[in-house]
């Protein structure tokens, strides 16, 4: 998968995660620690230059999910696997 491919698939899985979790985008930006406004470019298949690493770990420790998930189509896997989740968090 090409990098460009990859950030797509990030995007899409962010966006399908704050919509599976049922929460706003102003909620979901605050869990991200981004504004209103990435989170809608985001969701928009672009990655804004701000926004690092430090998003996807919030996201992993908010949601219990491995770092990689987020690049695999639709959460691939979904729900977490054993002993993924709560006890299993990024440190």
């Amino acid at each position: 998968m090409s990098k460009s491919a990859e950030i797509k698939q990030l995007c899409a899985n962010i966006r399908y995660l704050r919509e599976r979790e049922g929460l706003s985008k102003t909620r979901m930006a605050k869990i991200m620690g981004v504004t209103t406004a990435s989170l809608t470019k985001i969701e928009e298949g672009t990655l804004p230059h701000r926004v690092g690493v430090k998003v996807l770990l919030r996201l992993s420790d908010q949601f219990g999910i491995r770092l990689n998930r987020f690049f695999l189509p639709g959460l691939a896997g979904w729900p977490p696997e054993e002993g993924e989740g709560e006890e299993n968090r990024n440190p």
